[in-house]
């Protein structure tokens, strides 16, 4: 059976510094209105933390072994991160006239 109901599309994720530079909020793509906090700084996981349940039962453990693994949530902030501070290092950098920016 076809249904002619529009589809609302899917949302779009959401990242936004948190309480330091390291940390950020990601939307959920699933759940709406629902974020996660991602640390890229967790001590205790090498290549950053989230609070999403993927997380909690396969990425963390994973890198409690040794292993790369992380969720998108992490990959979102780790993106935001990058663009943030190549943003930020392109200001400092003194062979940029003013004009290029």
């Amino acid at each position: 059976m076809t249904s002619n109901l529009t589809q609302v599309p899917k949302q779009e994720a959401i990242v936004a510094h948190y309480d330091n530079p390291l940390r950020f909020m990601v939307q959920s793509r699933s759940a709406s209105g629902k974020a996660y906090l991602v640390d890229l700084g967790d001590h205790k996981y090498p290549f950053g933390s989230c609070q999403c349940r993927w997380f909690i039962t396969n990425c963390g453990p994973a890198q409690l072994r040794g292993e790369r693994r992380t969720c998108y949530h992490i990959e979102r902030a780790r993106s935001e991160f990058a663009d943030w501070a190549i943003e930020a290092f392109r200001k400092q950098d003194l062979n940029i006239s003013e004009d290029a920016m």
